[in-house]
């Protein structure tokens, strides 16, 4: 367990090292959270205002959904502004926050009914290819052929949510939304919200987590019984229309990375 712990705090290291180079973001910001739903569902846009160190709560704070009129509400006291939004189109859709002139975005997918979405763990899910390029590039274009099929929903618990935005853009990574991984529950969200999930790509944590109607896991743990080799095994399994049932899997498994 030791050594798994030490490989995902070295991940979440060099997971930063090629974006340290970037400007750094002002200090006081609007910070949005990504979203995911379906047509009808209502959901709660959940943006974060923040000052020079701490958040920064009653700051007027307004949120549009791509060119529709904004809606204006207060953040409280803990710096979170919410709005429940009812999607009636469905797409990737763009929040845009504006408050006291700091300005932050993020995105919202809304599917169709009979959509169905792959939830990838940035950590346990492409923790193989942030090095070398060769296998980066094996994942991008397996999840870029997958997401003609498929929406894509990214989970990160360590990295962090912009972070890992940052990092799947300079990449040329399919975009969509990255969520934050709390755990079960989080399934639990989606399946409230009308989100059909066909597989989960992550670490023994993430796909234990998932509920026992998903037949689709994979994971690059090798002592895993649900180990695949590369994505191509991933993306033929997937386009194939096969479903793999995971065997039940080590209770002694780690369960920090998604």
């Amino acid at each position: 367990m030791t050594g798994r712990i030490l490989q995902t705090a070295s991940f979440v290291v060099f997971f930063s090292i090629p974006l340290w180079g970037q400007p750094e973001a002002p200090a006081a910001a609007v910070v949005v959270s990504d979203r995911v739903t379906s047509v009808g569902r209502p959901v709660f846009l959940k943006v974060v205002t923040r000052g020079l160190v701490f958040t920064r709560g009653g700051r007027r704070v307004a949120i549009r959904i791509d060119d529709e009129p904004a809606y204006e509400t207060l953040s409280g006291a803990d710096g979170a502004a919410f709005v429940k939004y009812h999607p009636d189109k469905a797409g990737l859709r763009a929040i845009t926050a504006v408050s006291e002139g700091e300005e932050g975005t993020g995105s919202l997918l809304v599917l169709e009914p009979d959509d169905t979405v792959i939830v990838i763990g940035i950590e346990g899910g492409l923790q193989k290819s942030l090095y070398p390029e060769q296998e980066r590039r094996r994942a991008r274009e397996a999840l870029s052929e997958l997401s003609r099929t498929f929406h894509l929903v990214y989970l990160s618990r360590w990295v962090g949510t912009g972070l890992a935005k940052d990092w799947l853009k300079k990449h040329r990574f399919p975009q969509s939304v990255v969520l934050r991984w709390r755990g079960e529950g989080d399934f639990k969200t989606m399946e409230n919200r009308g989100v059909r999930v066909k597989a989960v790509i992550g670490s023994a944590a993430l796909l234990r987590s998932a509920p026992d109607s998903i037949d689709n896991r994979f994971t690059f743990d090798e002592n895993h019984a649900a180990a695949v080799s590369g994505w191509e095994e991933i993306r033929e399994a997937l386009q194939g229309g096969s479903d793999r049932s995971e065997q039940p899997p080590d209770q002694n498994e780690n369960r920090s990375n998604p």
